[in-house]
């Protein structure tokens, strides 16, 4: 396989990557009415560290444990931010 051929699945994959963030983004709106309607805080640290938990247990290597850490820190934030 040649570097076109690599770049080209990374291509699609990205495009996936995509669609499943804006599907999360549109429930986490749905959550952050919820929360509004029920006067619930929009931040819960448990519930942060329970799904960085349980992205990072598909992973072994610390430096794709770390990775994965890092980017769903910043969905979550991005993510609260949109409940705003």
């Amino acid at each position: 396989m040649n570097k076109t051929d690599l770049r080209n699945k990374i291509d699609v994959i990205d495009k996936q990557i995509a669609l499943l963030l804006k599907e999360r983004f549109d429930i986490v709106k749905q959550i952050g009415e919820y929360k509004k309607e029920n006067n619930l805080p929009i931040t819960c640290k448990e519930r942060e560290a329970e799904v960085i938990k349980n992205v990072t247990k598909e992973f072994e290597e610390n430096s794709q444990i770390n990775a994965v850490k890092s980017i769903y820190e910043s969905v979550i934030r991005e993510c609260t931010n949109l409940q705003k």
